[in-house]
């Protein structure tokens, strides 16, 4: 805007120009941009036609979701260099946006934002770069360029989507790995398969995993449940129940949801003992 008095101008040309289109791609949007754009719409919203209600494609929730665990952080400029190896020289900081486009508001020099301008520039392309990228790994995940743990992350990312056959396939690729991703698909394996109650074939995945370095503490108390409720085999409930007792010392919890845990498995083993005493 040229100043304050154009934020009437800016809507009617903003909302005009969005015309048919149905969804926004943001970084942050979700949580920043737009709370602001419809925040700032609400004084104007006399003057200016609705809101459109947009699907919105926020990118950082599915960097965070593929990456978080292997960058330093899920930053767009972080994004941009190790995975899009895109790498901004003499960029304008993000920050310095609203102190210059106060200067030019006191002075309207066009050079006060020309570095503004690149910036919002790159990071739309950036956008356009990551949504293409994101779209063809989630699509065909299922090449060498798509690392072991991007494809247990799009796995999880199907599931929580409800698309369980797809999630399921893609984990029974990845659980032969005979790695930490391979057990992690493992675990998440089994797991559906004791909520779509396929009891057997659950408790021989979850017994696969006693004994591995992520997952034996976990693995114990499913084969425990299993075992108890319903295989009926009290013993060997107790058996899985001792050993996850075991390995809850191992675990990386803070001493109070320490003690928690500890507490539930010895209340598990009374009562599993009152039951084979039975």
């Amino acid at each position: 805007m040229p100043g304050p008095e154009s934020e009437v101008a800016l809507y009617h040309f903003f909302l005009n120009e969005v015309g048919s289109l149905k969804n926004l791609v943001t970084y942050n949007g979700k949580a920043f941009d737009w709370p602001q754009v419809k925040t700032r719409h609400t004084f104007v919203r006399d003057q200016v036609p609705k809101l459109p209600k947009f699907g919105h494609f926020d990118l950082l929730h599915a960097a965070r979701r593929m990456w978080k665990d292997v960058l330093p952080s899920c930053k767009l400029s972080t994004v941009e260099k190790e995975v899009l190896k895109f790498h901004r020289v003499e960029d304008t900081p993000s920050y310095m946006v609203p102190m210059l486009y106060f200067d030019f508001l006191q002075d309207p020099d066009p050079n006060y934002l020309k570095g503004v301008f690149q910036h919002h520039e790159w990071d739309v392309l950036s956008l356009m770069g990551l949504y293409t990228h994101l779209s063809s790994m989630i699509l065909d995940w299922n090449t060498s360029t798509v690392s072991t743990k991007e494809k247990y992350e799009i796995a999880r990312w199907y599931m929580a989507l409800g698309e369980k056959e797809i999630a399921m396939r893609q984990y029974e690729q990845l659980m032969h790995i005979g790695t930490d991703i391979g057990e992690a698909s493992l675990f998440a394996y089994a797991t559906v398969l004791k909520k779509e109650k396929k009891w057997e074939r659950a408790l021989g995945y979850f017994s696969d995993l006693v004994g591995t370095r992520q997952f034996t503490f976990h693995a114990a108390i499913e084969c425990s449940k299993l075992y108890e409720h319903q295989v009926k085999d009290f013993e060997k409930a107790i058996y899985y129940c001792d050993l996850a007792l075991q390995e809850s010392n191992l675990l990386k919890q803070p001493l109070e949801k320490q003690k928690k845990t500890i507490g539930e498995l010895e209340q598990r083993m009374t009562r599993l003992q009152q039951k084979k005493a039975k």
